[in-house]
């Protein structure tokens, strides 16, 4: 049996078993549509299973130099600072570098742009060789547990407005998850239910 767009309209209403027979295609569509948000409602991605695994740290004795290298090579740009225990004070992205060697006075009035000595960015990247680590960071970090669900993850990166977050066990920084990280994740999901709807047909 073919039905068309209207079907609704063409079928005999009081026909209790061409309407059965119809009810029954309909779900048996909408079970295809749904197949695999079904076949997967029990399975919980956790973080754990998306993260990097190797995350970047630093320590807070490191310095802006120190710093400034780091970042050049990690693969986020963006490291994790902790203390002789091993455990997360701060976070440092490229931005907080930047910060570092733009007059603070800027954040009060953007025209006073035009009267900074045009040497003074390479002049302050010098002068901050030796500044500390503790005082480029950003203090107030979110961060994630390895057990928590993805979901809960990329919520935090919404609603946040970040990028990244460093995975944590224990009281320590065990990975990174990325956006990067969700991507390949939503590609998995894709491929995945690709692969089962075909399956299905």
């Amino acid at each position: 049996m073919v039905f068309t767009r209207n079907w609704h309209n063409e079928i005999d209403q009081d026909d209790p078993d061409l309407l059965q027979i119809v009810i029954n295609y309909v779900h048996y569509e909408i079970f295809l549509l749904f197949k695999v948000t079904i076949t997967k409602e029990y399975t919980i991605m956790r973080v754990k299973d998306i993260m990097d695994a190797t995350p970047s740290l630093i320590r807070t004795t490191d310095t802006f130099e120190h710093l400034i290298k780091t970042l050049n090579e990690v693969k986020y740009h963006v490291v994790f600072v902790v203390d002789k225990e091993g455990s997360l004070v701060g976070v440092v992205t490229e931005a907080d570098l930047i910060k570092v060697l733009i007059p603070k006075y800027l954040s009060f009035d953007e025209f006073l742009i035009s009267a900074i000595n045009e040497n003074y960015f390479e002049n302050k990247c010098i002068e901050s060789r030796a500044l500390p680590v503790t005082e480029i960071m950003t203090k107030t970090v979110l961060s994630v547990h390895a057990d928590d669900t993805v979901i809960h993850a990329a919520s935090l990166m919404v609603m946040n407005k970040v990028r990244t977050l460093p995975v944590m066990d224990d009281g320590k920084v065990v990975g990174t998850v990325h956006l990067i990280n969700l991507m390949q994740h939503i590609m998995e999901v894709l491929q995945e239910a690709g692969a089962v709807k075909e399956s299905s047909v």
